[in-house]
């Protein structure tokens, strides 16, 4: 018997979701540990994508700022042939990055 009429039989609990029966969560799992409904594919599907687009917005919002940083001096970048690049605070502009920052601060 194929594997969707097998499941079939055991009722609309068990209907396939990529590889798994969804049902079985709420069947294994004692009542004392559940912590609500369980979360569909979709609704999982959807918060794993929006995750993966705020890093990447905060990723590029940082690598402006870095550029921004090094653009104006306050910041010298180190290259490296093995990982991303590092940054460290340019010692001739300490005192002015410092006024930026307070600036900054309002």
């Amino acid at each position: 018997m194929h594997r969707q009429g097998a499941h079939a039989k055991r009722g609309p609990d068990f209907a396939l979701v990529p590889g798994r029966r969804t049902g079985t969560w709420d069947s294994r799992t004692p009542k004392r540990r559940r912590q609500g409904p369980p979360i569909s594919c979709a609704t999982s599907c959807a918060t794993r994508r929006l995750l993966e687009e705020a890093v990447q917005r905060s990723v590029e919002t940082t690598e402006r700022a870095l550029r921004w940083l090094v653009d104006h001096g306050f910041l010298l970048e180190r290259p490296s042939h093995v990982a991303e690049p590092t940054f460290q605070l340019n010692p001739e502009k300490s005192a002015e990055a410092e006024r930026f920052l307070r600036s900054a601060d309002g």
